[in-house]
């Protein structure tokens, strides 16, 4: 407990507060890529999640290592700014069928710019793997096309084969997303 003593302009509260610290310490601190070059150290210093569109492998490589350096140069330790990359996937039980799938879906909008898969379950487990394996990322953002189809197709096949690769374990991680990020509890700035 802490005492707030907070006078301002519509309320003023005395006294300390009462409500216990919550699980997590603090909500994770996310901030979408897209800054200007110069306001990347101030979002360096505190961003706990970069959640960036990249066209590429080379390119989320690239702006992962940006942003680590980044963090590194405001004295974070390593691992303490996570790097996930927005994805969306087409998918159906083959190639042929997600393809048809998609140029149905341009037709009737145009694609998003962020990195979109078309193909079956397994390849796109398969290229999760493939960006993870190479230090791409730290994970992923999944924005599937149809939520009724796509999304489906990620509950019921990419994840088992994910979990089969070793690369999503069969459970949550954590009680709270800091803990299942693998994110350190922040400290309380109040306490002694």
């Amino acid at each position: 407990m802490h005492p707030i003593d907070h006078a301002g302009r519509f309320f003023t509260v005395r006294g300390p507060l009462n409500v216990p610290r919550p699980v997590q310490g603090q909500p994770v601190i996310l901030y979408r890529d897209g800054a200007p070059a110069e306001a990347r150290a101030g979002v360096a210093a505190s961003a706990e999640l970069v959640l960036a569109e990249c066209a590429t492998l080379a390119d989320a490589e690239a702006r992962r290592k940006e942003w680590q350096a980044l963090a590194s140069k405001q004295g974070r330790a390593p691992g303490a700014l996570r790097f996930i990359v927005r994805v969306m996937p087409i998918l159906a039980d083959t190639d042929a069928v997600a393809d048809a799938r998609a140029a149905e879906l341009d037709a009737l909008a145009a694609p998003s710019g962020m990195l979109r898969f078309v193909g079956t379950a397994d390849r796109f487990a398969s290229l999760m793997a493939e960006w993870h394996a190479a230090g791409a990322c730290d994970g992923f953002d999944i924005a599937p096309a149809v939520g009724s189809i796509d999304l489906a197709q990620v509950v019921d096949k990419v994840v088992p084969e994910l979990r089969r690769l070793g690369l999503r374990s069969s459970g949550p991680s954590g009680q709270t997303l800091r803990a299942t990020l693998g994110l350190q509890r922040a400290a309380s700035r109040f306490a002694a």
